[in-house]
């Protein structure tokens, strides 16, 4: 696993994303809320419902048959950390975090 995956991966599991949910907390930004959807930007938000990561969701459904809604399954991808199905879901994440910055 590359550097990237390792810090995406830990940071799933403990929740600590620098996503907007976690930002607001921390008091970095004004608002949890998903600059595109104006909703709770959490974990969740990011790979079940955004708009912006829609592509790449289905690419996961698709290729994995991936139930995206169902949480306990993320953590049983996430129990096996160097998986591919794994991988896909950093993959998510990290597109989803460079959005953000651009």
């Amino acid at each position: 696993m590359s550097w990237t995956e390792v810090v995406t991966a830990l940071r799933l599991r403990s929740g600590h994303i620098p996503l907007n949910s976690f930002a607001a907390l921390m008091g970095k930004v004004p608002s949890p809320n998903c600059s595109e959807c104006d909703v709770v930007e959490d974990v969740y938000h990011i790979i079940a419902e955004c708009a912006q990561c829609e592509a790449e969701r289905l690419d996961l459904v698709l290729r994995h048959n991936f139930n995206v809604i169902n949480i306990g399954l993320w953590n049983s991808i996430l129990a096996f950390p160097a998986s591919e199905k794994a991988r896909m879901l950093y993959k998510l994440v990290l597109l989803a975090l460079k959005r953000r910055e651009n």
